[in-house]
């Protein structure tokens, strides 16, 4: 049998895998523009695509950061995808577009706290928007200027009765734990030392998890007890441990009944 291709199918081949690639780089090519112009997509099938690669990166996002798995590379496309348009969709309940809507931003800033924090990368490459101050990362969500007014909440509220409100809260609290999650480790790894090297005359340093150019209070080289620690790091320590306990609590309301999340593992781990 011969294995010589025809020359009718080779062309009829390169012919629809031109056409594919040509309307996938005319879609990038949308996209891009769409999110450098700040509008919203206009087409159904680009918007098709949006909202399938935000839900991917959601999920990804999600799992990688309680299970240790490769990235398969959808965050590096995530400045070039505009947010999907959730006026072009269809059959959905209005409570259901906010509530994707909500996660949305929390996942991104989320992903821009860990990038722009804790990535050992070259800061000229982080972007105009890096964060460069701890004190100012909670102001991006605590005025609840990014969530639909139903599903706005104060912080001391008690936890929601449905699954939609309670992921949302749960997903605001994990942003807070990300952001204060270092003063814990401070203290906590400066108090195992003095229990342990008190006596010690090259008493360690205590390190920090943000990247050097980040301004965040750290406990002070010289400090030996609990008393010399910087009452900055103390402060955001407890708002690291309110937010580890309400990113569990966010749940309680919820009753006996099983509830429908896309990450039970991390769901649970959390």
């Amino acid at each position: 049998m011969s294995t010589v291709a025809d020359p009718r199918s080779t062309a009829l081949a390169i012919d629809i895998l031109g056409n594919r690639l040509g309307a996938y780089n005319t879609m990038k090519d949308v996209m891009r523009r769409c999110k450098r112009r700040n509008e919203f997509i206009q087409e159904t099938n680009d918007n098709k695509l949006a909202l399938a690669f935000w839900t991917f990166l959601q999920l990804e996002s999600d799992l990688i950061a309680e299970m240790q798995l490769p990235p398969s590379g959808l965050l590096s496309y995530e400045n070039d995808i505009p947010h999907p348009n959730m006026s072009l969709l269809e059959g959905f309940d209005r409570r259901i577009l906010d509530s994707y809507l909500g996660q949305l931003y929390l996942r991104t800033h989320l992903n821009s706290i860990r990038r722009m924090f804790y990535t050992p990368e070259d800061p000229t490459k982080a972007g105009k928007d890096t964060f460069k101050n701890v004190d100012v990362i909670p102001d991006a969500i605590s005025s609840m200027r990014w969530v639909a007014p139903s599903f706005a909440f104060g912080e001391d509220d008690s936890p929601a009765d449905d699954i939609l409100t309670a992921r949302l809260r749960a997903k605001y609290w994990g942003a807070q734990v990300i952001t204060y999650r270092p003063s814990i480790r401070q203290i906590l790894q400066f108090s195992h030392w003095i229990k342990n090297h008190a006596s010690s005359p090259n008493f360690p340093t205590v390190s920090s998890e943000f990247r050097q150019d980040v301004i965040a209070p750290v406990i002070h080289p010289k400090a030996r007890t609990h008393r010399g620690i910087d009452s900055q790091v103390i402060e955001l320590a407890k708002k690291g441990i309110k937010a580890l306990i309400e990113s569990t609590r966010a749940f309680h309301g919820l009753g006996y009944k099983r509830p429908i999340i896309t990450n039970i593992f991390g769901t649970a781990h959390a």
